[in-house]
């Protein structure tokens, strides 16, 4: 064979090979497409199978970039398609249409609160609180979460979860705009059990920077055991004019800081309770029966634990209550400016039957009045507190923290 035959036949066999080599790659590359969706939450590219052998230019994966480079070379804008469904799709091929550039925020101008109304009567966007909740995944400093709470009985269980920050309940008057529910420890559960305490609160607040102003929580059990009207585990946590109605274990702060100011507390045993750093501003502490006022947990690295002041404490006839007993070794309680009633034992204190806690118990008072101020009748172990040592415990000492938090600030 001629020299020059021999190479045509050597360029005509490898046209043949790579010819035949693109006829098998390319349905192979289609068929990997075709199996690999987009991964969950993406788009625009990303995650897209590359036939080419390397992935997409990350301009791509963000189309809002582009729309202005488009509009200035005069590209029309278009409606975007549907996202293309798992499965589908070919990294090869873009066909997209962009759409114009969304408004943007005047940066100057202050973002409006997120207002919600619930109302019984159908006047509002939601029947349920708990639907008005659910209903916004979350507020911020800038652009609260509002929910305002039209008169009614609103018997529902509550929870406002830990991501929920920045909401505020706002009732027009506390007497006729209520939050109940009954649930008691004593109930049986689904695993033929008692619920037991900590499943009976008619309303939870795991989240931090909420507050709630005129409204009532309460729980309806009646005098049957724990059964709490509220649970509060957020931090920065605010009542205004609330009333929190219930019997024992009514109000439990388990942790955080709350501030309550014009409220007014009803129960019979324990029923203010937990470990949490609370200061309680001129509320009305009423017993229903006889028992005990608090019951703190305070931890011992916690320097206060419950503190009222100018607060009054009332009660039905012929009850008798204790201002506290520890729930936990290192309870601490302080009554500062607060008027008792009769209601108040002369011992004031009682030791939970654990006479080792009188050694580490705090509890203190300052200038009591009225006629359950019998401070010469208190027990031993409990403290007369001094002017000087008083003007160490102000509302932003006991709340400030790390963070310096001030709940009167606006």
């Amino acid at each position: 064979m001629k020299p020059r035959q021999t190479r045509k036949l050597i360029a005509a066999s490898l046209l043949i090979v790579i010819a035949a080599s693109a006829a098998l790659s390319r349905p192979a590359s289609r068929g990997l497409a075709d199996r690999f969706p987009l991964p969950l939450g993406e788009g625009w590219g990303e995650g897209l199978p590359a036939e080419a052998g390397r992935p997409l230019p990350s301009c791509f994966q963000d189309p809002l970039p582009w729309v202005e480079k488009l509009k200035s070379l005069g590209a029309p804008p278009g409606a975007h398609p549907a996202p293309l469904p798992k499965g589908e799709g070919d990294s090869a091929q873009f066909n997209y249409k962009f759409v114009p550039s969304h408004p943007r925020r005047d940066p100057k101008k202050a973002p409006e609160p997120i207002d919600i109304v619930v109302a019984l009567d159908g006047t509002g966007q939601f029947k349920s609180v708990q639907d008005a909740i659910m209903s916004v995944p979350s507020g911020s400093h800038a652009q609260p979460v509002v929910i305002h709470i039209k008169p009614g009985v609103y018997k529902e269980l509550i929870y406002i979860q830990r991501e929920k920050r920045f909401f505020h309940l706002l009732g027009e008057d506390a007497e006729k705009t209520i939050l109940t529910f009954d649930f008691h420890a004593n109930m049986i559960g689904p695993n033929g059990k008692p619920i037991t305490t900590f499943r009976t609160p008619s309303t939870v607040i795991d989240a931090d920077d909420v507050t709630a102003e005129n409204i009532t929580f309460e729980n309806s059990a009646g005098p049957v055991g724990q059964a709490l009207a509220i649970r509060v585990d957020g931090d920065r946590v605010v009542f205004r004019h609330c009333r929190f109605l219930g019997w024992q274990d009514t109000v439990l702060l388990n942790r955080g800081r709350q501030y309550f100011e014009d409220c007014y507390i009803a129960g019979h045993v324990d029923f203010i309770f937990g470990a949490a750093t609370a200061w309680f501003e001129r509320c009305h502490i009423h017993c229903r029966k006889t028992g005990y006022i608090t019951a703190a947990s305070t931890y011992d690295y916690e320097p206060f634990g419950f503190v009222f002041s100018h607060c009054q404490i009332t009660g039905e006839a012929e009850v008798k209550t204790y201002l506290g007993r520890p729930w936990r070794d290192f309870a601490n309680v302080t009554y500062l400016n607060t008027e008792m009633s009769s209601v108040v034992r002369p011992e004031g204190w009682q030791n939970w039957n654990l006479p080792e806690r009188e050694k580490t118990a705090r509890y203190a008072e300052f200038n009591s009045t009225g006629p359950g101020a019998n401070t010469t009748a208190r027990v031993s172990w409990s403290h007369q507190l001094m002017k000087s040592q008083v003007k160490t415990i102000t509302i932003t000492k006991v709340l400030g923290g790390a963070d310096g938090w001030n709940p009167l600030a606006k």
